[in-house]
């Protein structure tokens, strides 16, 4: 279930503390992580002197990772091709230790707690409310950055990282602390030591680097805090699909309200409307006497007259005329205009008197013509005809 739940479920923001372990005391260093896509960005950096203060900085709804090291924590060195070495690891009680190693060619380094101190730790944490979702021990986890730092020696915690070339070579105890003030550049982000392997953590928490293993610890219950992320962000999503649903009704409440109105409207008026048709009645009876007068409502539109003159018209004919249902007396003001919806009026020229006479013939033969008279029939200097003819139309 809970690697379903990771799936669906993503911590963009975490909260990473660090508890440094003394002699009679402890102190706390925090990191808060932001994950953009593939990026990590440090959003604050804190150091608390005492436990009490971690509650009135860091936000208890973020979910944490915990790092311990100093006191009770042990590093050690494994020579994979050493057999006492790694008869050693064989002998490792993994039930009574909390553990965290790093491989690096031949060589693995452990990071080695009783169990017993990390939970003391974590139940601590959680009865404050906080949301633990894994513990880290040590300080090597901080060899994850040095691929960026580029560095031949990484001071984490109050250990030294050695390395050559990317690999990691050997954990040594800084006694002497002569590199205190020690500072790592990440971006516009200066990290102390004491927060370099915080930040490790994070960069494994996000990428499961495969060189990191650990085990698990059993106060942790990842599930709980995974369902909890999970209700929350479908309780987000039901309260917007609430709202979203609000708002709808709200609209479709307007909108049927004003619909409604309309229709009162359209009650009221009702009378006043069928007067107002009555006289739209006769005014369309009057209109569609002028559009019988007109030609208009002939079987055939003027387009279609129309096109078929011009579409027989051959290439050696040139139109400059076509009068369709010409005005029959001068127009006039206040006077009706009087059509002739029976004949088509054409002039044109040509000169190509055979060309002329075959396209009367094929006009004459249209079933639309009822009968086709030429008006006049010019020549001129330049042996060009000039024509003017008349088609009777039937069926209007």
């Amino acid at each position: 279930m809970i690697k379903f739940l990771d799936k669906i479920v993503q911590f963009n923001t975490i909260n990473v503390v660090g508890i440094f372990r003394k002699e009679d005391n402890e102190e706390y260093y925090a990191l808060k992580i932001s994950k953009k896509k593939s990026s990590l960005n440090i959003v604050s950096i804190d150091y608390f002197s005492e436990f009490d203060h971690i509650k009135n900085k860091i936000d208890a709804k973020i979910p944490v990772l915990l790092l311990i090291d100093g006191k009770g924590i042990v590093n050690k060195k494994i020579e994979l091709k050493n057999e006492v070495d790694v008869d050693w690891v064989k002998k490792l009680d993994y039930n009574s230790i909390h553990f965290l190693s790093y491989s690096s060619n031949e060589n693995q380094f452990f990071s080695i707690c009783r169990q017993s101190v990390t939970d003391e730790i974590i139940e601590r944490f959680q009865k404050t409310e906080y949301q633990i979702i894994d513990v880290y021990i040590g300080s090597i986890v901080a060899s994850l950055l040095n691929s960026t730092l580029q560095k031949s020696k990484l001071f984490s915690n109050t250990s030294i990282l050695n390395f050559e070339g990317e690999s990691l070579t050997d954990v040594l105890k800084d006694e002497q602390q002569v590199d205190e003030n020690v500072n790592y550049q990440f971006g516009e982000t200066l990290l102390s030591k004491f927060h370099l392997p915080l930040y490790g953590a994070a960069v494994h928490f996000f990428t499961q680097h495969p060189s990191i293993a650990k085990n698990e610890s059993k106060v942790i219950n990842k599930e709980e805090v995974f369902y909890k992320k999970a209700f929350n962000t479908l309780g987000l999503f039901m309260l917007i699909g609430f709202f979203v649903m609000l708002l709808s009704s709200y609209i479709l409440i307007q909108y049927y309200n004003s619909k409604n109105t309309e229709l009162n409207l359209k009650s009221v008026y009702s009378n006043q409307s069928f007067e107002l048709v009555q006289k739209l009645e006769k005014q369309k009876e009057k209109k569609l006497e002028i559009v019988k007068k007109t030609g208009i409502s002939s079987p055939k539109f003027n387009s279609f007259y129309n096109y078929e003159i011009v579409r027989m018209v051959p290439s050696e004919i040139s139109l400059n005329a076509l009068e369709t249902f010409p005005v029959i007396e001068d127009i006039k003001n206040n006077k009706e205009i009087v059509f002739d919806s029976k004949i088509i009026m054409v002039k044109g020229e040509t000169r190509n008197e055979t060309v002329f006479n075959n396209w009367i013939g094929l006009l004459r033969n249209q079933n639309w013509v009822k009968n086709l008279e030429i008006n006049s029939i010019k020549k001129d200097k330049k042996n060009t005809t000039f024509f003017e003819i008349t088609l009777f139309l039937k069926n209007v």
